[in-house]
């Protein structure tokens, strides 16, 4: 899967993704954070930073 691909696929906005970091907003469904999750894992791994969820 490409990163533009997991990018199409999140559904969640940038405000929720910064509260996601510790409590989770009870209007994101689970498999919107299994996608935020599975997200910035990828892009630990890469080396990047939660800014390349700009405009996502």
């Amino acid at each position: 899967m490409s990163m533009e691909d997991i990018r199409c696929g999140i559904k969640v906005k940038r405000y929720q993704i910064e509260e996601c970091a510790g409590v989770r907003p009870w209007n994101v469904r689970n498999a919107d954070i299994g996608m935020f999750r599975m997200l910035t894992t990828e892009l630990k791994r890469r080396g990047d930073g939660i800014n390349e969820l700009e405009g996502a």
